[in-house]
């Protein structure tokens, strides 16, 4: 007899692999020691191969790495079974806790503005945007700018991805600029991009 019928499992993202994270029981009623007595555990549903459970302990474990991003939950069924051929099941849910292994990407690698030179201070000049695939704090982005002779011309809102003008621009003494802007999470460790 299974003791649950069903289980809701969480495991992170970033779970050892080959390391039981939980496990799955059932009982017999045959005389104990006796060979009907003896249950075999089994998972099936999982044509990738990500788990494992231990034959006769029922431990769970992980055989390749998991990847939330890519398959956030798994729905398996656990089978019991003794020596003589009865056996019992259970659901099997298993969800992926994020871990913070993705960096913001941005949409675009360059980005090119024409600004007019009697553009006025506080003129919105561009939006830049960068998206990350974790989730919650992991996946929360923030902009910020490299530091360089050209960033006092400019500013970018940490939270928005707006870059500003800070300065009245003269051409004929620098007709063109070149920033830097980073797009990082609030996970730990921050990823930056």
């Amino acid at each position: 007899q299974c003791l649950q019928h069903k289980y809701d499992i969480v495991v992170k993202e970033s779970q050892a692999l080959n390391e039981p994270f939980n496990r799955l029981r059932a009982t017999d009623a045959d005389q104990r020691g006796t060979r009907n007595a003896r249950i075999s555990y089994y998972l099936e549903g999982d044509d990738e191969g990500v788990f494992d459970i231990h034959k006769t302990l029922g431990y769970i474990s992980v055989r390749r790495p998991l990847d939330r991003e890519t398959v956030p939950e798994y729905h398996l069924t656990m089978r019991a079974e003794d020596a003589g051929g009865l056996y019992c099941t259970a659901e099997v849910y298993i969800s992926i806790s994020d871990m913070n292994d993705n960096a913001p990407e941005f949409t675009q690698e360059i980005y090119t503005v024409m600004v007019p030179e009697n553009a006025e201070v506080h003129t919105l000049v561009t939006r830049v945007s960068a998206t990350d695939y974790d989730l919650d704090i992991n996946g929360r982005v923030r902009y910020a700018m490299r530091e360089t002779d050209d960033d006092s011309y400019f500013s970018i809102d940490s939270e928005s991805g707006l870059v500003s003008l800070d300065k009245q621009l003269d051409r004929e003494q620098q007709p063109k600029f070149n920033i830097t802007l980073f797009a990082y999470d609030q996970g730990t460790p921050k990823m930056t991009s």
